[in-house]
Order: C-alpha cells, then sequence, then structure tokens
C-alpha cells in the first residue's frame, strides 16, 4: 500500500506544481465550452479505456454510460472462452465518474463479480498539461475475480488537422496500477502506454501494451478500431492478448452516453 502511494505521489506532485483550481472543478456548462478528454470504449478492466486498461477522460456532467464488451479468447485446451465485460456510470461532475463495472466469463461455472468504480480527473489536458485522473474499482464474488485495483491514468492530445493526411489528431496514453488479489497476490505495478490516432467519420485506430504482470504468461496487448460518435454511441473491434491466453482473441464491444433529458425530452 505504502508504495503505490508513493508511486501516485511522485507522479502528481509535479503536476499540481502547476495546478490551477479552475481546472478541478470546471465544467463545460459553466466555461461555455464542452470539454472532450480521453475516454475510450469499455476495457477489459473495466473502466472506460483502449481494450485492456483504463484511459484519462470522464463523462460529461449529467450523463450515464452505459456500455459492454465481449472477448473471445483460445482456452488452451482446443476450445475457446468468452469473456464480458459490463460498465454502468455517471458523472457526478465533468471530473467526478462513479459507477459499476462487472466480468463474467461463459463456458464457465463461476458466478460473475462485480463492484464499485470511482474516477476523480485532477487535471485536464491544457496548454503543456497532460489529463491526469486517479481512479478506483473492484471485483467482487468468486475468489478467482476478486481484486481491489487503484490506478493513475494519464494522455494528452496533439492536434495535426491542420497538415495533410487523414489523422486529424494523436493522443497519447500512459498510467499505471496496482491490484490487490484474493488468489495469487501480486505486489507488481503494472504500467501502461498506448497510442489513438484520429481518422475521419469518428473513427479511431488504436493501439496499447502493457508491462509484464508476474501473474501472466505473456505480456498483454491490444489494437483495433473504435468508433466514437458525438452523439454518445461507441463501438470497438480489435485484436487482444489479454496475458492469460496462449493467442490473440477478438474483441468488440459498444456503449452509449445519454442524459435523462435526452429520454424524458427537453419540454
Amino acid at each position: 500500500m505504502r508504495r503505490i502511494i508513493a508511486v501516485l505521489l511522485a507522479c502528481l506532485l509535479p503536476c499540481c506544481a502547476s495546478f490551477d483550481i479552475s481546472h478541478w472543478n470546471n465544467d463545460p456548462s459553466a466555461a461555455g465550452t464542452a470539454y472532450v478528454g480521453g475516454r475510450g470504449v469499455v476495457s477489459l478492466e473495466g473502466p472506460s479505456g483502449l481494450f485492456i486498461n483504463p484511459t484519462s477522460g470522464t463523462p460529461p456532467k449529467g450523463k450515464v454510460t452505459a456500455q459492454t464488451c465481449a472477448v473471445t479468447f483460445d482456452n488452451g485446451a482446443g476450445g475457446s472462452v468468452t469473456g464480458t465485460t459490463i460498465l454502468v456510470s455517471y458523472g457526478v461532475r465533468d471530473w467526478l465518474e462513479i459507477g459499476s463495472a462487472a466480468i463474467d466469463i461463459q463456458n464457465d461455472s463461476t458466478d460473475p463479480a462485480f463492484g464499485p468504480l470511482v474516477n476523480v480527473r485532477v487535471m485536464r489536458d491544457a496548454e503543456k498539461r497532460p489529463e491526469v485522473t486517479v481512479g478506483y474499482y473492484s471485483n467482487e464474488g468468486p475468489t478467482r475475480f476478486q481484486k481491489r485495483v487503484l490506478y493513475l491514468a494519464s494522455s494528452k492530445k496533439w492536434d495535426v488537422g491542420k497538415r495533410q493526411g487523414p489523422v486529424k489528431h494523436v493522443r497519447v496514453h500512459a498510467g499505471a496500477r496496482q491490484a490487490w488479489r484474493d488468489v495469487n497476490p501480486n505486489t507488481d505495478v503494472v504500467g501502461w502506454a498506448g497510442i489513438e490516432f484520429a481518422l475521419p467519420y469518428n473513427l479511431y485506430l488504436v493501439g496499447e501494451v502493457s508491462t509484464e504482470d508476474s501473474n501472466l504468461p505473456h505480456t498483454p496487448f491490444g489494437f483495433g478500431l473504435q468508433v466514437r460518435h458525438p452523439s454518445g454511441i461507441g463501438m470497438t473491434l480489435g485484436g487482444l492478448q489479454p496475458g492469460f491466453s496462449s493467442d490473440i482473441g477478438l474483441v468488440v464491444g459498444i456503449g452509449i452516453n445519454f442524459g435523462f433529458s435526452d429520454l424524458l425530452g427537453s419540454g
């Protein structure tokens, strides 16, 4: 515990040196312009992210996020197994997200696991500063799935839309997470890095890789395409090496962001 706290402080202190309080409690409605951070579609770990790991973006204030993804991978015995992750969350403020994530393995007698999720964005992507978010999520249920995770995620966007070519902007992601498990305890801090290229028609070409985890025989990585439509609809399709499979699996996901006023109507 002391180790992960020290890691988080080491990452946050340089940011806090130039931190303006307006970046902490600055909703899009108050600023008059909509802020869009580094938010993807539901990840294998549970929070919104790339393919495996969380990203630093949080949903707009008052928006509900409902997302799910399925990963099919080789079970090592000549068959396949499908894992499903479901995320439901709410933007309390544009910098505060609360919700819950669940994981289930089909073709397995084990019950699903689920738990709370909290994300706090401590810095917006502005000028030379990256977007930084601290988050927590857990899986409670069957012992094999139980874990509590504290993580730090960051991202930085560079616009390239004025140049020739299809890429509108590039965003680089990086982060670290610490998990406490009831089975196979592991004190390793797992890091990750990712990159996304914004293409026309709200398409994003995404890739990521995690550092080695002593509980996994392979290095986790993912790659593919995501659709992030301004209306709030998101989809993902790609390849994924979760770290525990002998082969690359197929990941498919879909999600939507909506406000209650969107359902009830403004009148």
